[in-house]
């Protein structure tokens, strides 16, 4: 099992047995759990709330917080028998499952309503929603007439003299005299 001891501390893999040969880096630990342990249970108590609350509690260091191989040594597992640890690990990965699929249908849920809103709201615009009264006026009329009620009701601007607020700068065809 690797686990990250600087940075992201408390981070876990769990690393097949079959793997070849690796290198690692000061920044990881390489923990070897005994015959007693189901390496899988241990790594989902190290990622659990009070496995990593042990971990991260044992950190050292304000701008780059780090743990030791000796913290790590020194983390407090409770040691179930080994058919019941392989039964935990069981249980959790079964219910995680669980939540994958009910993820994965919240997900294809979430995609259809999007498509619901867009067909409902095309349906809406296009006048399909609603029986149409074909007595109504067309919308570009009642938006002309709205139009024209408002210039009707519009302040008339006041003529007066024109005050120059400054200096502007001139077109070389305003300066000829051409406008």
């Amino acid at each position: 099992m690797l686990i990250s001891i600087t940075a992201d501390v408390g981070m876990v893999a769990v690393i097949p047995t079959d793997f070849r040969e690796a290198h690692i880096n000061q920044h990881i630990a390489l923990a070897r759990p005994s015959h007693r342990m189901n390496t899988d249970y241990l790594a989902w108590y190290l990622v659990s709330e009070p496995g990593n609350k042990q971990l991260t509690g044992r950190q050292y260091g304000a701008t780059k917080p780090g743990l030791n191989l000796d913290d790590i040594r020194t983390v407090d597992v409770p040691v179930p028998p080994l058919e019941e640890q392989h039964t935990i690990v069981e249980e959790i990965e079964r219910r995680l499952s669980v939540v994958d699929k009910l993820e994965a249908t919240i997900d294809a849920n979430l995609k259809q309503a999007a498509g619901l809103r867009q067909s409902i709201l095309k349906q809406a615009f296009s006048g399909e929603l609603v029986p149409q009264d074909l007595e109504d006026e067309p919308a570009s009329v009642l938006l002309e007439r709205i139009k024209e009620e408002r210039q009707a009701t519009k302040p008339k601007a006041r003529k007066g003299r024109r005050v120059k607020t400054g200096p502007t700068k001139r077109s070389h065809a305003e300066q000829e005299g051409l406008f």
